[in-house]
């Protein structure tokens, strides 16, 4: 490997060891919607306003040039903005009625919003128009500089024909580049790469897009191509009811079921990007229910909000840490379960008949309750804390609970009373490659025992204890670059460029994988050192790319890269398809990195 391809590998590894530091799915992140009812909460807000907004929030919909000068003391603010709404009376309608969408007799047409008396609220503007993209991005880009954003909130991403008459009844507009009417796949053709458009104009912005998970030609939802580049230029995908507010939602595996709506949510992440559950107007009853579906999905990088909370009246059951996961969830009889280090979540399908469910254990409810089972219903929700261990390990590729192997990096969750925590593997301190109050990453020895459980404790100046973990000749994961553990996979291409959709990797090329807890090497580096020469995995170790085989050239140290990263070099099978999220697995015997990493192929 030369100079430059090592400098960059050792960029990627510097993000590897601390990408962990960003993903709890243990606790639930509120998303605020700041509008005009939260104007006497934001409008002059004292110190002691201003640091409960900070603390409560992990984010704000704010709606400028109101909150303009209010990103000083609130910076995780998203500007609100529709993709393709033109409002009466505005310059735009005035100067530029060839903006607006029209049907085959000229009539405006709009965006079903708002409709009564033969007019809408909004009008629907032409996404394919040349001068209503330009001018669409130059408002962003001055609405973004005027309240110094992070980001944007776009609303009305409607990969669903959303255009009407202004009584609210579905109208096909004329196509201004065919003057025939515009058929559904022009549309999202034309949605997908107006989107494309605002991705590369505004390349350091945060996209929150507000669209319909359902939407999609004869239920192909996201693996129609025109909704997969839509889900490529957000950041975040909104989805408006999320389950708690959408009765429309149904028990079962059909297509209008929560398990389809989570099976949506999973390729979302798998493609990189995080979801923000928005419902709204929940009681106390809905709030849990949405917050146990919001645990089922959590990778982290979500969020979820209701419409209901203010500083007037916050709900105790958003201050939960559930602590790492224990695995993805699952379904069984209707109900929904996820564990957790520190408690269980459980769903029950709209239409479930009450059942009572032994629990495993004993947990207390959101209301303090001790319980050892319960009984859920349909369109239900609970949240159960356990007495968790005092230090929580997940892998650090995966952040997933379960053995650890001898050289793994590793996740530990818990009570760090300074900045440099000494953490001991069986009474042995071990490298430290990150730390912060609540969370530490380090590096498992390489000569574990794997016949007796490692003993692993916080010591010297930190507040923590002891947990037994069970030792496993390999537990293989791939880092992502989300730090979820699904999504884009940290992996680099031929000429050491970081793959992307934007650049992937050619059928026939080689890419090289970083992951970890594949064991032990030979020869066996030495613990927490900077990897010289090349060391390979005593097990050998096999690809799948978009469930294809494919060739492994290399898989063990990395060299330049610090002991405990794994590199797995593997040839792109020929016969590739094109695929922005090409699902990867690698197997050493029996053991299996996680679903949910992906390639993108050209």
């Amino acid at each position: 490997m030369n100079r430059s391809a090592i400098a960059l590998a050792a960029s990627l590894s510097a993000a590897i060891l601390g990408l962990a530091q960003s993903s709890d799915p243990g606790r639930a992140n509120y998303t605020g919607d700041a509008n005009s009812a939260f104007d006497h909460y934001t409008y002059a807000p004292n110190s002691s306003l201003q640091q409960w907004f900070q603390t409560h929030f992990s984010g704000m919909v704010v709606y400028p040039p109101y909150f303009d000068q209010r990103t000083s003391w609130y910076p995780h603010a998203y500007a609100y903005i529709d993709l393709y709404a033109i409002y009466p009376g505005t310059w735009e309608q005035a100067a530029h009625p060839e903006w607006i969408l029209h049907d085959q007799n000229g009539n405006s047409l709009y965006i079903p919003y708002g409709c009564s008396g033969g007019t809408c609220t909004q009008y629907a503007g032409d996404i394919s128009n040349p001068g209503f993209r330009a001018d669409w991005i130059d408002w962003a880009k001055s609405s973004i500089a005027s309240g110094h954003y992070p980001g944007l909130f776009i609303d009305d991403v409607n990969m669903e024909f959303r255009v009407t008459d202004g009584w609210g009844n579905p109208a096909a507009p004329i196509d201004s580049n065919t003057g025939k009417s515009m058929t559904y796949d022009a549309w999202r053709n034309y949605l997908a790469g107006f989107l494309e458009q605002i991705r590369a104009s505004l390349p350091g912005t945060k996209l929150i897009e507000n669209s319909i998970w359902y939407a999609g030609p004869g239920g192909m939802k996201d693996a129609d191509p025109a909704i997969q580049r839509q889900i490529a230029t957000a950041d975040i995908v909104c989805l408006e009811r999320g389950v708690a507010n959408d009765p429309g939602l149904t028990g079962g595996t059909g297509f209008w079921s929560v398990y389809s709506f989570f099976d949506y949510i999973d390729h979302v992440h798998a493609a990189g990007k995080g979801v923000f559950l928005k419902e709204s107007n929940l009681d106390s009853a809905g709030q849990q229910y949405g917050l146990a579906s919001y645990f089922m999905i959590s990778n982290g990088n979500d969020s979820i909000g209701d419409a209901v909370t203010t500083p007037d009246y916050w709900w105790h059951g958003y201050d939960v840490d559930l602590g790492a996961p224990l695995g993805p969830r699952t379904y069984k009889g209707g109900i929904f379960e996820r564990d957790f280090a520190g408690g269980k979540v459980l769903l029950g399908e709209p239409g479930l008949a009450p059942q009572t469910v032994d629990l495993g254990g004993a947990y207390t409810t959101l209301d303090g309750n001790p319980v050892t089972s319960a009984t859920i219903a349909g369109r239900q929700g609970l949240v159960l804390l356990s007495a968790a261990p005092d230090i929580t390990v997940v892998n650090g590729a995966s952040q997933v609970g379960g053995p650890i192997s001898p050289g793994e990096v590793v996740t530990l969750r818990g009570s760090f009373s300074n900045s440099s925590p000494v953490i001991l593997f069986n009474g042995v301190a071990v490298p430290v490659t990150y730390a912060s109050a609540k969370q530490a990453n380090a590096i498992a020895p390489f000569g574990l025992d794997l016949g007796n459980p490692a003993q692993i404790q916080i010591g010297q100046g930190s507040a923590g204890g002891t947990v037994s973990m069970q030792v496993a000749a390999a537990s293989p994961a791939i880092f992502s670059q989300n730090g979820s553990g699904t999504g884009p996979g940290a992996i680099l291409n031929q000429d050491y460029s970081v793959n992307s959709p934007s650049i992937p990797a050619a059928p026939g090329s080689v890419i090289m994988v970083y992951g970890t807890g594949f064991g032990a090497l030979g020869p066996l580096p030495a613990d927490g050192q900077i990897v010289a020469a090349l060391a390979t995995t005593r097990t050998p170790v096999t690809a799948s790319i978009d469930g294809v085989p494919a060739e492994v050239l290399y898989a063990g140290a990395a060299p330049g890269l610090i002991a405990g990263v794994v590199q797995i070099n593997i040839r792109i099978p020929s016969v590739a398809n094109a695929n922005p999220a090409a699902p990867v697995l690698l197997s050493m015997g029996s053991f299996t990195t996680q679903a949910g990493v992906t390639v993108a192929i050209h």
